[in-house]
């Protein structure tokens, strides 16, 4: 019998490894729904993935990021300027900070490049890059805003 491990995220950082038996999307659907308790509409995206998630068949494991977005607008501010973009919530940090610091976004040097990081405004330390984006949106406007920065975090 076919098994697939799932790694699900949701909105408020709770991450759990659940084991589905004989899997299929509908019976990962049920299960998020019974878990998060919730009868909102909910969109169900594979990790760093823009598109949500329409099948599971022959997966045998998958990390997966559950959010009430559909998309999220993220604003990047940087020096004097503020750009926009938007992302899925399963998009990672690394994907967002890609596009900010490219051609895109803000269009930086190679050396700038190697040193920026995002951080949450306020906040003194840059977020993990392999975090979800999703994670991060806290009103219920489906947007973020994050500081772009060239500080150096290597020595703490």
């Amino acid at each position: 019998m076919k098994k697939l491990i799932a790694e699900i995220q949701t909105q408020d950082l709770l991450i759990e490894t659940v084991e589905l038996e004989d899997p299929s999307l509908e019976k990962l659907i049920e299960m998020i729904r019974h878990k998060s308790k919730t009868e909102d509409e909910i969109f169900i995206f594979e990790k760093d993935k823009e598109e949500e998630l329409a099948s599971i068949e022959g997966r045998g494991a998958i990390s997966i990021v559950v959010h009430r977005c559909k998309k999220i607008t993220v604003q990047v501010n940087f020096e004097h300027r503020t750009e926009t973009h938007t992302f899925s919530p399963s998009a990672t940090v690394y994907r967002v900070l890609t596009w900010a610091i490219g051609k895109k976004g803000f269009n930086l040097d190679d050396t700038a490049r190697a040193k920026a990081n995002l951080i949450v405004p306020g906040e003194e330390t840059p977020l993990p890059r392999d975090a979800a984006i999703g994670n991060y949106v806290t009103d219920k406007h489906c947007g973020l805003t994050l500081e772009l920065t060239l500080r150096d975090f290597t020595n703490g």
